[in-house]
């Protein structure tokens, strides 16, 4: 490609970062601090000091709204910013899978779904909820993960080690998840030295961030309270009743009840040991949840992200619906031939010392989706919780289309 065409193609880049900012701002809330899921109130408590004080949020989101707040409430320069940093990377991925792909026309074709994904799109240009940030930093992740001529160094390394500490950061339940990837990149890297200092590297910050809720709540924790929250909304005796149609939030008035005279742990606490309780005492209640939450996980069709209050215009809603039927069929093929590529082997421990680039490829996919979805399929799935999955899957059933390929590796 010649430096003109790549300054064309910059520019178109830049663009469409622009152009998609500009038209979620218009449909979404106007001012920081009015944000929803809590952001907005959390970000407003931080610039006057009052940070983590019920640690309900991870740092990031309310950090970063809080920083964009000194130069005006209004969520465009924000929405701008953040589209610029991370949908960037995105965009990069995207970019590297077109050009070094053996069949560049499917490369590209796949690329196009992506950026005209409405769902995904719409989520990933957003400001909150936390898959705005995830998705396309999970995107990244998966472009180390499944390209071929993505060289290993101790930088690119580095890179993926904040990469996945950010997802934490984001949010809070990819705290088991992010070390599985940890693994997953020791599979195509094979060295040992960057796994220990990737792993290092993790629970430096889960450290610190346990330490800086033990400074503001007084209890050292690495998790958000609003965990055992939502995992009594996903295993509660009301679950049912609006799960999977509509909005879990319906159910936190009664969760707020139980806060009265209580820390926001002990709070939390509670809702987990409820949960449980109901859990125990309700199987066929539980067993159904289980079910419901891998349909949404793996097989639902819809374009509502979550739930049946979320209003979109029709003709959107439809072509959510057909991008949606697309990306399942995809997934599920490639999850298939990620299953058969396993079972080429006779022994699950030969999985992890095969050097076949097929098997690293399917033990990476099929890793990357099991762990990803647990903390989904234990609580509550909703369409915008698959979204992460889409960019990952998509690379690798590139790989499927190109066939085998060596890296490159640079120790």
């Amino acid at each position: 490609m010649s430096r003109v065409q790549k300054t064309i193609l910059l520019f178109l880049a830049i663009a469409y970062l622009l152009i998609v900012s500009y038209g979620v701002y218009r449909v979404s809330t106007k001012d920081l601090f009015s944000l929803g899921y809590g952001f907005g109130t959390t970000a407003e408590a931080v610039t006057r000091g009052e940070w983590l004080t019920n640690a309900s949020r991870m740092p990031v989101i309310p950090v970063f709204l809080a920083a964009m707040s000194r130069f005006g409430n209004d969520t465009l320069f924000a929405t701008i910013v953040k589209n610029l940093l991370l949908n960037s990377l995105l965009l990069f991925a995207l970019y590297r899978m077109s050009t070094t792909s053996r069949r560049s026309a499917v490369a590209i074709a796949f690329s196009v779904f992506i950026l005209s994904f409405p769902q995904l799109v719409g989520y990933a240009f957003s400001l909150v909820p936390e898959e705005g940030y995830i998705i396309p930093v999970l995107g990244w992740v998966g472009y180390r993960l499944f390209l071929p001529g993505t060289r290993s160094t101790a930088a690119t390394g580095a890179a993926y080690t904040l990469a996945c500490a950010l997802t934490y950061l984001v949010k809070s339940s990819m705290r088991f998840v992010c070390p599985i990837f940890g693994i997953l990149y020791f599979l195509r890297d094979r060295s040992i030295a960057r796994l220990i200092r990737f792993r290092a590297s993790f629970a430096i910050v889960m450290l610190a961030w346990g330490s800086l809720s033990y400074h503001n709540t007084g209890e050292f924790r690495v998790s958000s309270s609003l965990d055992g929250v939502n995992f009594y909304k996903g295993n509660g005796p009301l679950t049912l009743k609006f799960y999977p149609g509509r909005s879990l939030d319906l159910i936190s008035d009664e969760v707020l009840d139980w806060r009265e005279g209580q820390t926001t742990w002990s709070s939390s606490d509670r809702c987990f040991r409820e949960a449980w309780i109901f859990l125990r005492t309700h199987p066929a209640a539980a067993s159904k949840l289980v079910v419901l939450r891998a349909y949404k996980m793996f097989l639902g069709v819809t374009a509502e992200g979550n739930g049946r209050w979320y209003e979109v215009p029709r003709p959107v809603r439809w072509m959510g619906v057909l991008y949606m039927t697309i990306f399942r069929v995809i997934f599920v093929s490639c999850l298939v031939m990620a299953v058969r590529r396993l079972r080429t082997l006779g022994r699950s421990w030969q999985m992890f010392r095969s050097r076949d680039m097929e098997i690293i490829l399917a033990l990476t996919f099929l890793g990357l989706v099991a762990s990803y979805s647990l903390p989904y399929l234990a609580g509550f799935a909703y369409e915008r919780h698959v979204l992460p999955l889409v960019v990952p899957t998509l690379f690798y059933a590139m790989t499927l289309v190109d066939g085998p390929r060596q890296w490159d590796h640079k120790e």
